[in-house]
């Protein structure tokens, strides 16, 4: 399946944007659990009214 996010008001900075098929609640709050999911997230530059789209992969299920 595919989606579609929207976010307003974010900070300017970098960002490490993920998107799983499936997550145990709360587990994308795990500074461990993220490290261990790094290389399969984007990294997203933010500037000073800044704009961006981007396309992910669905990260299978994560328990």
């Amino acid at each position: 399946n595919s989606g579609r996010f929207h976010f307003d008001a974010i900070s300017p900075g970098d960002y490490l944007v993920f998107a799983w098929q499936e997550i145990e609640e709360g587990l994308w709050r795990d500074p461990d659990f993220v490290r261990r999911n790094e290389a399969s997230g984007k990294l997203v530059r933010i500037g000073e009214a800044g704009r961006e789209a981007i396309e992910l992969n669905a990260i299978p299920f994560a328990y």
